[in-house]
């Protein structure tokens, strides 16, 4: 039976634990309550092999330990900002006998509070703009949360809070501001459950797949030129045999020696995915013991044939980018620095012809273009320089600076400012995505 963690404020946890034993789900739920919403990253640290998917109370911890999730196939959070967000609105109406309320809110996805406040389509007896919201991010603090709220009552400005942060919550309630919980509904409990039980389906089906991993180890023409004997070579080859075969046993899959140094591993999808930094461990101990080249592709497919095919073309990719080790999905998507804190992912193909068209224009690959917004939204950048792309992509300014202005020509990158050097020299410039 799978196991999920569920994480979040004690009474949050309890909620969502009543709904999923109404449900009678083949899932195991275990909760994890956590006073402070930062200590949900060390709940994560310490359980993370243990559980099979995890389900956080708000979008909150999920956002804290979405660097330890990225790869993760199975993570959800319950909304706030629909039923949840109207229940507030109903309590604080009700409290203060009054449609037309002045409140603020704290959230962290802008378009779906906006899209929620539309909804309610009542402009005519309370105004938008006597709704203050304050937009969050993994960086957020908790005293600036509450003075954002406390100020603004402070000053008249507002009548009530409304905070899906249970320390908030509490900060404003000792402070004498009426103050109300967004917590999610048993409807949006319900429909977060079901969106996991959905992913831990596919997740399962995902793993039956195969997966193959492609090794290339260049020992002859490494040693070639280095006067070793056969025997010596001889040698070598059965350590970085001996090195594979361990490999191997850890994939629970099948080795074939190809010749020229070339190795096929043949597994599962799911073996393969449940650790990927042992493949990076496996180059350092052959490089350690040959001063030998590695490379490593791996693919995944319904099929052997298409399982080789993606192992194959991310073992090309490895060689052409000199990448350690690539990985690439039967859905053609491509991850690059498998099992390191720079990990890539971003799609090779798409079937937008609208972007496509921008694409031309611009001059730029679908593939190229994938990979810098890979690694915008990895760093979470809201603006960049062509320095900063350069330095985390490996490769120099001119030739980043080349794709941005093709880029900004056809608008799928805009300027958003200039930036005063250091030292003397021309600004530099900034930017954006539209």
């Amino acid at each position: 039976m799978p196991k999920v963690g569920v994480v979040g404020p004690i009474s949050s946890v309890n909620r969502i634990l009543s709904v999923t034993e109404q449900m009678n789900l083949n899932i195991e739920f275990v909760p994890f309550n956590y006073v402070e919403t930062h200590e949900s990253i060390d709940i994560v640290k310490k359980n993370m092999h243990n559980m099979d998917g995890w389900l956080f109370s708000g979008p909150a911890p999920k956002m804290l330990t979405q660097h330890l999730l990225a790869d993760h196939p199975v993570v959800g959070n319950c909304f706030q900002v629909g039923a949840s967000l109207y229940r507030g609105f109903i309590q604080m109406s009700h409290k203060m006998n009054t449609l037309n309320m002045r409140l603020s809110t704290d959230v962290t996805i802008s378009d779906e509070i906006n899209s929620a406040l539309e909804e309610l389509d009542i402009a005519s007896d309370i105004s938008i703009d006597d709704i203050y919201i304050k937009f969050y991010d993994h960086n957020f603090s908790y005293s600036e949360i509450i003075d954002f709220h406390y100020e603004l009552f402070k000053a008249g400005k507002v009548d009530g809070v409304i905070t899906s942060l249970q320390s908030v919550y509490q900060a404003l309630k000792d402070l004498n501001v009426p103050v109300f919980r967004n917590t999610p509904t048993k409807m949006e409990i319900r429909l977060a459950v079901q969106i996991i039980e959905e992913k831990i389906h596919t997740s399962y089906f995902k793993n039956t797949q195969i997966g193959i991993a492609v090794i290339d180890v260049d020992l002859f023409n490494q040693v070639k030129n280095m006067s070793k004997s056969q025997y010596q070579m001889q040698v070598l080859e059965l350590e970085v045999k001996r090195i594979l075969l361990q490999l191997n046993e850890k994939l629970s899959g099948y080795i074939i020696e190809k010749g020229n140094g070339t190795y096929e591993i043949l597994s599962s999808r799911g073996a393969v995915e449940k650790d990927l930094s042992i493949f990076e461990n496996i180059i350092h101990q052959i490089e350690l013991i040959t001063d030998a080249p590695i490379l490593i592709g791996i693919g995944f497919g319904q099929t052997f044939y298409a399982a080789e095919v993606n192992a194959y073309r991310a073992r090309n990719h490895a060689k052409s980018t000199a990448l350690g080790n690539i990985v690439i999905q039967d859905d053609n998507t491509l991850i690059e620095n498998v099992g390191s804190e720079k990990v890539l992912h971003y799609e090779i193909a798409t079937h937008d012809s609208e972007l496509l068209k921008k694409l031309n224009t611009a001059g730029v690959s679908v593939k190229i273009y994938q990979k810098l917004i890979s690694v915008i939204k990895r760093m979470s950048w809201d603006v960049f320089t062509v320095t900063q792309l350069s330095e985390e992509l490996g490769v120099t300014d001119r030739n980043v600076s080349r794709i941005v202005a093709g880029l900004l020509r056809a608008e799928l990158v805009l300027l958003a400012g200039e930036e005063a050097p250091a030292v003397r020299g021309r600004p530099r410039k900034i930017y954006r995505l539209p």
